[in-house]
């Protein structure tokens, strides 16, 4: 899966540059994908994810271990959000995402690479979802005792 994303990516560059740079042929025409029709990623007997008896010591243990992390992951984990999307969340001002008295989180951002925060979310919509207590509990203990800038 890794080399058909770097394969898609070569091939993206180098079609640009074939347009951009007036060449006569295509280094990459004609050249297929890997075939990973078998390639079974996960599977009933060893599933890619957590069971729901595994998530509480999942986060114990990722809570001791990572902190300054735990407060994303508990929240990306309830409503299925990408680290893309919580990455940008603004606590305060005047496009605050948290709303700390509703307990509602407006997803709008998204940052993937780089510096660059995008004004859309990867799907291209902005959502707000309404979080339970326990969430914007941890997200409220995370502010007191994680952050150390005012930012």
């Amino acid at each position: 899966m890794l080399l058909n994303s770097s394969l898609a990516i070569l091939k993206v560059t180098l079609k640009a540059a074939k347009r951009q740079l007036t060449l006569p042929h295509l280094a990459t025409e004609g050249m297929a994908s890997f075939d990973t029709s078998e390639h079974e990623i996960s599977s009933d007997e060893e599933p890619n994810s957590l069971t729901p008896e595994e998530v509480p010591a999942f986060l114990a243990k990722f809570r001791e271990l990572h902190p300054e992390h735990y407060a994303m992951v508990y929240t990306g984990l309830v409503p299925g959000l990408r680290p893309s999307s919580l990455r940008p969340l603004r606590r305060l001002g005047a496009e605050a995402d948290v709303d700390w008295n509703e307990g509602k989180l407006r997803v709008r951002r998204s940052h993937s690479l780089g510096e660059e925060v995008m004004r859309t979310t990867k799907q291209k919509r902005r959502y707000t979802i309404t979080l339970p207590k326990e969430v914007v509990d941890v997200l409220r203990r995370h502010v007191d005792t994680q952050l150390v800038t005012p930012e």
